[in-house]
């Protein structure tokens, strides 16, 4: 069958089967008739449909395939039609795993709609489908098919794995990125001006900024990417392909003339941004019907005054991208997906271009975990009004779309009111993801409430009084404005003005809004009009969001900045006057530190209100704060925002010191000096959360539930919110490019007593692009918020807690045991201080007294359970305690010559380049000790008494003053319990590891045990030691098996008991210790009598055999998944 014809071709139910018959072996053709949809709501688009008949697929699963034929006034093109009512039943009916259907409108068979459907079935009936996800190409004559034919040309009998792959949307998003990237860059570095002989200077100026340059590009992408989505709604003279023919039609008879200078910005500004009578307008001597949209995207800015401007070779490569793929203004769903360019993907392509977007921490969310975020959020939210007893019924409103229950019908009216006035904030928007997914949201539910409702006319009024937006980017909020414009053009019929998104989603610091304590908005007994002025600019904001007349539109946004200027700017300006007031009377020849410093802080002010001046005098907008309580008072005036929403930066402390400096920053509870970015952004969410009533859910790195920094937030949180849900995706890559292990954290503005929260943790059975909802649901526990410490936030279910408290309430911390960990050495520059054997052979060879300052070494990777493997590596211990005059060591000195350039540079450094920086611990090293890597994927501590030195990757354990057994320690802490107790308190890092270090090692508690029982312990290390160094594994691994079963017994003693498990005492009876002189051989024939009674006693075997089958046992281990 020729694929690429069939692809292109107007849609015929004969060439649909010979599809069939092609591509699935062994298809059974029903001769049954039509069928008529039983829905209201598929009645709306279908008119009939017919099941094909089915096949077995190439791994046995059943395949069903359907026509669908549409009602007349269906634009197959530009709608998705519904039959998940249909579908389910057959599915169920026929028990099929997955189908294909065809969706075409007999009166334009030239565009139709081709969709792979698999289906979910209930776990508790599986005969009854509970969901389905549906994936679509939209083909025919005139659309392009490049994406489908790449994708469906070679399948032939296949798998439903590969039918996912035939239809995959991610292929589509990474190859259209990859080549859009591309583009960018050689648009950025091909940007030119129309006559390179009169260029400006500020023309000059621009192009040698980057910066500029790519602001530039991305709003001229986005203009274009715009009007692809706009012409897919036939807006553009009634011309699917209009920017395309149009260029081409001009270039042929002006192949020398500039397209973008001539045409572009004349259908830019005087068509696209200009009222005119009936829409014409004369572009290249031809008259078009181009709609006025309004909205800001089309206005005339600084930039495009100039000249500036891109080849009629560049926008040809443009176009030819563009028009290699089809663009669909349909966001997908978690349930549905076009395999095609959306809003959506356009955001995500568009954020990571973002300059710097991984140092600023930006990472764009998936849209399945947005749609849970946003529907968890207006459920609660509802529940604010109607109670936990109503939450299934709410819950099935917004997330199955449910409004025939009584609750519904009852409450309809109240709800509908209370989603219109809702206020939803996100700080830092990015490109609009989470605002477009709560905007969805509540259209939906409001639209379910009402079906006679306009959706463009809802997305509208949402906009206007629910959705609120803020980001540092100027390009981030470029896009999210660019994504809402889309978002209402998808659903109205013919173009109208689109609103004004200035005031409603702005650039910003959305953390600050002061300067250094100075609040320039507060209102005082010297400006109290202002306060009544700020209340009359509400109206003002309306009236700019809705103006449809440049004219008007211009009006009102002067007023608006002189408003701004007379309030914020007048405040600034008298600030700095009083600054330089007081700095004109500083005693300059004063030497008091603390009055110097005040000085300094005085002059940095001024610095920074000239800095706020010159930025918003440019750009009508500060990066340095945001005006919080002009542009978004009337939510304030409220109490605040109900929902505040999203995905903060997520940035090191030591890339915002800047930041960190500021008084604001510095006055939050939460303030840690190296607390990362995204803490602050919880706590001014809180701030402007509406009391009492307010919700917070974001989705941040998860080490603020165990990082040091974070114990001023914990306590904060604990101590002033509700939390209502932790959903833990913890070993999950819920990003990218990210390598944080990432959370969810929703919680109210109000403190109860006895508060329980949803918990979860999803993990590695979670597949990815599911409904997240359904995994909760199945698998999330409730837990007591009093159970987290401000020490940590360690997660554990109802029987791992009541384990944990356990081992709490028997132990003694480690750090009460006269315990000291410290980490190994940190070189500044590895591949000089780390050498091979052969190369400290040479050293020595060269000077005999260079073996004084080479010591063995460990690196994490090297150290195993009980044991190490080294890997003949040595440091060279050219110290700064005090530091080591390297004259005296030639031969090394000659060695660390060739990296000298390196060592100078580097910050770890003593004395000299050849030092390396102080280590206080330096002669710890030689003592008696416990070793282990710091990031654990194994649990693995070994023991060393012979002086050995390590790399920064490991950690070793001393006993500071002698009176702690190390290898009493060592047992435990190479225990099950301890392995336990660890994975439930620190750091993980998902697929690398857990993160061991003290701040965690240092609370596990030790039961503290006579020094005769700590002694039999120590016997069993050393049979350990000797047979792990001898090779004789079986016997090591039963006394690693004894130990267990010994620590057993002294966390859990009762349980043990009660299983007739009494391990410790019988060892007591058989162990005998090593004698001081005695040799190996000895030794191993000791060994070797030990396991053959400890193999043949029954009480051992018997309590070794038992105890695996006692629940807390059975828990610590693994065995079995607990609820």
């Amino acid at each position: 069958m020729d694929i690429k014809k069939f692809l292109e071709s107007e849609y015929s139910y004969e060439n649909f089967k010979k599809f069939i018959f092609d591509k699935f072996y062994g298809f059974e053709e029903n001769n049954i008739d039509y069928e008529e949809p039983d829905t209201n709501i598929e009645q709306k688009h279908i008119l009939k449909y017919k099941f094909m008949g089915s096949c077995q697929l190439d791994d046995k699963k059943e395949i069903g395939f359907f026509e669908v034929i549409t009602t007349e006034k269906t634009d197959i093109e530009n709608n998705r039609v519904s039959l998940g009512n249909i579908l389910k039943n057959k599915a169920s009916n026929e028990l099929l795993d997955s189908a294909i259907a065809v969706f075409y409108n007999p009166n334009n068979p030239s565009v139709w709609r081709l969709s792979f459907i698999k289906f979910s079935y209930d776990e508790n009936d599986k005969q009854q489908v509970s969901n389905l996800k549906r994936f679509t190409y939209v083909l025919g004559k005139n659309i392009p098919i490049k994406t489908a034919y790449n994708q469906l040309k070679n399948l032939k009998y296949p798998s439903l794995i590969e039918l996912e792959e035939a239809f995959s949307v991610d292929k589509v998003t990474k190859e259209f990125f990859i080549n859009y990237k591309d583009l960018y860059f050689k648009l950025v570095k091909d940007l030119t001006v129309v006559n390179q002989k009169n260029i400006t200077q500020q023309e000059e100026k621009i192009l040698e900024d980057n910066k500029q340059v790519s602001f530039y590009i991305k709003k001229l992408l986005g203009r274009i990417v715009f009007l692809y989505f706009v012409q897919k709604k036939g807006w553009l003279n009634s011309d699917r392909k209009f920017l395309s023919n149009l260029f081409y039609n001009f270039t042929k008879e002006n192949p020398n003339i500039n397209f973008y200078d001539e045409i572009l910005e004349d259908l830019f500004f005087n068509a696209l941004n200009t009222k005119r009578n009936n829409d014409k307008i004369n572009l290249g001597g031809n008259e078009y019907e181009i709609p006025y949209l309004n909205g800001g995207l089309f206005e005339e800015d600084e930039y495009d005054k100039t000249d500036l401007t891109i080849t009629n070779e560049n926008l040809k490569q443009v176009l030819e991208l563009f028009d290699s793929y089809n663009f669909t203004v349909i966001e997908d769903t978690p349930h549905d997906s076009e395999i095609a360019i959306d809003p959506e993907m356009l955001g995500r392509v568009f954020e990571d271009l973002l300059e710097d977007r991984k140092e600023k921490g930006a990472f764009y969310t998936p849209r399945e975990i947005v749609h849970y975020m946003c529907q968890q959020s207006i459920i609660n939210y509802l529940l604010n009004f109607y109670g936990e007893d109503n939450l299934e019924d709410i819950k099935s409103l917004v997330i199955e779309d449910k409004t025939d229950t009584k609750f519904i019908r009852n409450n309809a009216k109240d709800i509908k009111k209370y989603l219109e006035d809702i206020k939803v904030l996100d700080p830092a928007i990015g490109s609009g993801a989470f605002p477009m997914g709560m905007l969805h949201e509540i259209v939906a539910v409001l639209s379910n409430l009402d079906k006679t409702a306009d959706i463009g006319q809802l997305k509208r009024k949402v906009i206007e009084n629910s959705i609120y937006g803020i980001d540092i980017e100027h390009s981030a909020v470029e896009i999210a404005k660019l994504r809402f414009w889309l978002s209402i053009v998808v659903d109205e019929e013919k173009p109208t003005p689109l609103p004004n998104l200035s005031y409603k989603i702005m650039v910003g610091n959305s953390l600050i809004e002061t300067i250094n304590g100075f609040d320039p908005l507060e209102i005082s007994k010297n400006n109290k009009g202002n306060g009544e002025r700020i209340k009359r600019m509400k109206d003002k904001f309306h009236s700019y969001f809705n103006s449809s007349s440049n004219e008007e539109k211009n009006i009102i946004k002067k007023d608006i900045e002189k408003d701004v200027d007379d309030i914020f700017i007048v405040a600034l300006r008298n600030y700095q006057n009083k600054l330089e007031e007081i700095i004109s009377k500083n005693d300059l020849l004063n030497t008091n530190a603390s009055l110097r410093k005040k000085h300094n802080e005085q002059l940095q002010n001024i610095s920074l209100i000239k800095k706020i001046q010159k930025e918003y005098e440019e750009n009508r907008f500060t990066t340095e704060l945001f005006l919080y309580k002009i542009y978004f008072a009337e939510v304030l005036e409220n109490g605040g925002f109900d929902i505040i929403i999203g995905n903060p930066p997520y940035v090191r402390q030591e890339k915002i010191k800047e930041l960190k400096s500021k008084i604001e920053i510095k006055n939050f509870i939460s303030y840690s000096a190296t607390a990362d970015l995204y803490i602050y952004f919880f706590e001014k969410g809180f701030n402007l959360l509406k009391k009492d009533e307010g919700y917070l859910t974001f989705i941040t790195s998860n080490k603020y539930t165990k990082a040091r920094y974070a114990k001023e937030f914990r306590s904060f949180i604990l101590d002033n919110v509700s939390i209502k849900e932790f959903i833990d995706f913890n070993g999950i890559k819920v990003f990218e490019s990210a390598t944080v292990d990432t959370s969810i954290l929703n919680f109210q503005k109000i403190k109860s007593k006895n508060i329980y929260f949803n918990y979860c943790d999803i993990d590695i059975t979670y597949k990815k692009g599911s409904s997240i909802d359904k995994f909760i649901n199945k698998n999330g526990w409730k837990y007591n918020q009093s159970d987290l410490s401000i020490d940590s936030f360690s997660f554990s279910n109802p029987k791992e807690l009541r384990i944990k408290k356990q081992i709490e309430r028997i132990g003694i911390p480690l750090k009460d045991w006269d315990i000291k960990i410290y980490r190994g050495i940190l070189t500044g520059l590895n591949e000089a201080f780390i050498i091979d054997t052969k190369t400290k052979n040479e050293l020595i060879a060269k000077n005999a007294k260079s073996a004084e300052i080479i010591k063995p070494l460990l690196r994490g990777r090297d150290i195993k359970r009980y044991r190490y493997a080294w890997a003949g590596l040595w440091l060279i211990n050219s110290h700064n305690n005090p530091p080591i005059d390297m004259s005296n060591y030639p031969a090394i000195k000659e060695h660390l010559d060739q990296f000298y350039s390196q060592l100078e540079k580097r910050s770890d450094k003593g004395k000299t380049p050849y030092n390396l920086r102080n280590c206080a611990y330096l002669e710890e090293f030689e003592k008696e000790k416990i070793i282990q890597p710091q990031t654990v994927k194994e649990q693995s501590f070994c023991f060393d008494n012979k002086g050995i030195f390590g790399d920064v990757s490991m950690q070793f354990w001393i006993s500071k003053n002698k009176t702690a057994n190390i290898k009493f320690i060592l047992a435990f802490a190479n225990s099950k319990v301890f392995n336990f107790y660890m994975r439930k308190t620190a750091y993980s890092f998902g697929e690398t590891g857990t993160r061991w270090i003290p701040q965690f090692l240092l609370e596990v508690p030790i039961p503290k045990v006579s020094e005769n029982r700590q002694k039999i312990f120590e016997i069993l290390v050393d049979y350990i030691l000797f047979t792990k160094e001898q090779e004789l594994n079986k016997e090591a691994l039963l006394f690693e098996a004894i130990i267990d079963g010994m620590v057993y017994d002294s966390y859990f003693e009762e349980d043990m008991k009660k299983a007739d498990c009494f391990i410790t005492s019988r060892v007591e009876e058989i162990v005998k210790p090593f004698g001081k002189y005695d040799n190996d051989e000895f030794k191993k024939e000791l060994v070797k009598v030990i396991y053959a009674i400890f193999r043949e006693d029954k009480t051992l075997q018997r309590g070794l055999i038992y105890s695996r089958n006692i629940e807390v046992v059975k828990i610590i281990n693994g065995d079995k998944k607990n609820d």
